[in-house]
């Protein structure tokens, strides 16, 4: 490109050492720093680039993507979209270089989604999926993170913002379908490989839809809730799902905190064995003075109270 000796004597940028959090910006074209594995794939830090992946073909050029939801010792679970498996072909799918096997397949029409399993493909982390089927706040903020042509030969993977505007209904031969309507932020654009790509929730950081298609604009699109995946996987595992809301935003932060689960009968549960150990106490040991009868209903009712907090936090919370 014309570049003589002296134009390649300059100083390198001291590459900053990142143990958590997000990337740092290139000093030179200010976008965030990539890494590269050995197979040239994007290294990310983020949970969605390290459960996002390409769905290419052996056939064609068709491609979209796919992102994690489960995983055993031999391989991983993939979503994506119907359509997605049938412009690629279902005998020709590749996910970094593995073949796919399709186990469930919708109707690209309705309900758009697909579950995929890759074997021998381990380096994924599964994604948390929402069984809630309503939004729990009005122009619900997201991240969707997906797969775009960059150069002849070339992708890149994308984070996009944006907010879900409302929800609506699809009829298809005579069969109704919940979809969300979303609008990206402006100055980006919702390509057409972003189909598949999860919709996670900003402030809970679980998916809550699929994208499945876009309007001309590429601005606004669409996307299938989650919990319609039930319907083309009749026995999907319920762990995979939590239900909503497990974590909350706080009031004055921006900061997600756990929020755990109420138990309104546990307070009267917890009088009524109170009082059946006093009863059973009194029966036991006649001559016991009362207030031993207090002291021990004291030392029960502390170690219920630790078993109930233990059992709570233990069963029926999740952190991130």
């Amino acid at each position: 490109f014309g570049m003589d000796e002296d134009d390649l004597e300059m100083d390198l940028p001291i590459l900053p050492r990142m143990e958590s959090g997000p990337s740092p910006e290139c000093p030179f074209c200010g976008e965030p720093m990539k890494l590269m594995d050995a197979e040239g794939s994007v290294m990310e830090q983020s949970q969605q680039y390290q459960s996002t992946f390409r769905v290419s073909s052996r056939e064609n050029q068709s491609f979209g993507t796919a992102f994690c939801i489960d995983k055993n010792t031999q391989g991983s679970f993939f979503l994506t979209c119907a359509h997605v498996v049938e412009e690629c072909g279902e005998e020709s799918l590749l996910i970094k270089g593995k073949e796919v096997k399709v186990l469930h397949k919708g109707v690209a029409e309705l309900v758009d989604l697909a579950l995929l399993y890759v074997e021998g493909l381990l380096e994924s982390r599964p994604l948390v999926l929402t069984e809630s089927s309503t939004l729990k706040e009005k122009h619900t903020p997201f991240e969707v993170t997906g797969f775009k042509v960059h150069r002849e030969g070339s992708y890149k993977q994308e984070t996009l913002v944006g907010t879900i505007k409302k929800t609506s209904k699809v009829s298809h031969e005579n069969q109704m379908l919940q979809v969300y309507e979303f609008q990206i932020s402006e100055g980006d654009a919702i390509e057409k490989g972003y189909s598949g790509s999860a919709i996670i929730a900003s402030r809970t950081q679980q998916v809550i839809a699929v994208v499945t298609d876009r309007n001309r604009n590429a601005i606004e699109a669409y996307a299938v809730p989650i919990h319609h995946l039930k319907s083309i996987w009749q026995d999907a595992p319920q762990r995979l799902f939590v239900e909503e809301p497990i974590i909350e935003p706080d009031a004055g932060s921006s900061k997600p905190v756990i929020k755990k689960k109420r138990f309104p009968f546990l307070v009267p549960f917890a009088i009524i064995l109170a009082l059946l150990t006093f009863l059973v106490t009194k029966v036991v040991y006649p001559d016991l003075e009362l207030g031993d009868i207090v002291l021990v209903l004291i030392l029960i009712s502390f170690l219920l109270a630790k078993a109930f907090v233990y059992i709570r936090t233990k069963f029926f919370t999740r952190s991130q």
